[in-house]
């Protein structure tokens, strides 16, 4: 399948998650007292943006299969293909205050960091392991 097709069957496959994400910062914002209404601009601005940020959240994970590049620098497009989506989504929906960019730089990049540092040590334990039971 080509990169585009597996793109678009991954995004669609993600975007339902739009909407949930939504809904759940919405209910967190509500119980912290910062947000007790939103009108039908704002909320239908917030549903489209949700949509398309998990479509390509969803859709870029396909980057590790369609394409024939080495993992880190996959790994260096997903997280900036993320990083962009996700900053767009917050400023987009006044979730993020300019000034706090580079709060959310950082840690955006700790937890994509502690995410393939998990993956990275899990795989190579089962390697260990594997190659433990080829070589007897």
């Amino acid at each position: 399948m080509t990169f585009l097709k597996e793109f678009i069957l991954r995004g669609f496959t993600a975007a339902w998650a739009g909407p949930v994400i939504l809904a759940i910062v919405y209910a967190a914002l509500n119980s912290a007292g910062v947000v007790s209404s939103v009108t039908v601009d704002k909320l239908f601005t917030a549903v489209i943006s949700s949509v398309v940020m998990a479509f390509i959240a969803g859709g870029i994970s396909c980057i590790y299969k369609t394409e024939r590049l080495p993992i880190a620098f996959a790994a260096i497009i997903h997280m900036l293909v993320l990083y962009f989506d996700y900053l767009a989504f917050y400023l987009i929906n006044g979730y993020l205050a300019t000034g706090a960019v580079w709060i959310f730089t950082v840690i955006f990049a700790a937890g994509f960091l502690v995410v393939w540092l998990v993956i990275y040590l899990v795989t190579r334990r089962r390697v260990k392991r594997m190659n433990k039971k080829i070589n007897g």
